[in-house]
């Protein structure tokens, strides 16, 4: 590089060490035959320096160590929340559970109360009925009504039957009892008891058994009558 001037700026140099060879030129236009050697170091920039990338790396260390550690202190604090609402609402459902089972036996009982107090009066009533059944000498207008008198009553205290088993039920204390019965035989008669009724709705009403008419079954007849005639009582109430 050839300079007139006798100032030399160098800019732009990577760090390192270099050597700047100068050679001067006389008034004749001849150089000089010794070279001025100078050498020259470019120190790195301090973002390259090793105690900046240390600072660096314990800036991010720590940096990353705060935040996880406030990032663990926050997940405590809400996991802590969430397990004491968890605990609040616990205990209030439990209150409430508590609070509607003790309705519940309450309910039990009084309905259980009520059907013992009806039973005994609706006995008192059907043993002269039945008594009265039993003459020979009655009209068939009477025997009729009595009879009619005989199966509402009968009826009445399955009902209060049920509503004791029900009770009985909720308590844990119904138990099953079992008898063996012919299958047709039972349903027949029980069937029987609709006939009337679906004469009066002008409802087609058959039986129609297909099983074997001699099969014995042990169940508990007090409870399939439930089922079954509150199955017969609904079909006829909600059939058109």
């Amino acid at each position: 590089m050839y300079l007139e001037d006798n100032k030399l700026r160098i800019s732009g140099l990577p760090y390192g060490t270099f050597l700047l060879k100068i050679r001067a030129q006389g008034e004749s236009g001849q150089f000089s035959t010794q070279t001025l050697a100078l050498p020259i170091q470019v120190l790195r920039p301090f973002y390259l320096q090793w105690w900046f990338l240390v600072l660096v790396l314990a800036s991010l260390f720590l940096g990353i160590r705060y935040w996880l550690k406030y990032r663990t202190q926050f997940l405590v604090k809400q996991q802590n929340y969430l397990e004491e609402q968890i605990k609040e609402r616990t205990k209030t459902i439990a209150a409430q559970t508590e609070e509607l089972k003790s309705l519940d036996e309450m309910k039990s009982r009084f309905f259980a109360n009520i059907s013992h107090e009806l039973r005994t009066p609706l006995t008192l009533m059907l043993a002269p009925i039945d008594d009265a059944l039993r003459e020979n000498h009655l009209t068939n207008r009477t025997h009729t009504n009595l009879l009619m008198a005989q199966r509402n009553g009968n009826r009445l205290k399955r009902l209060i039957n049920e509503i004791l088993d029900l009770a009985k039920l909720e308590s844990s204390q119904l138990e099953v009892r079992n008898t063996t019965i012919v299958l047709y035989d039972y349903l027949k008669v029980l069937i029987a008891n609709f006939e009337s009724l679906a004469n009066v709705k002008g409802i087609q009403f058959k039986f129609n058994y297909k099983g074997d008419k001699e099969l014995q079954v042990e169940l508990d007849k007090g409870k399939l009558e439930i089922i079954l005639l509150n199955l017969l009582s609904n079909a006829f109430k909600f059939t058109l």
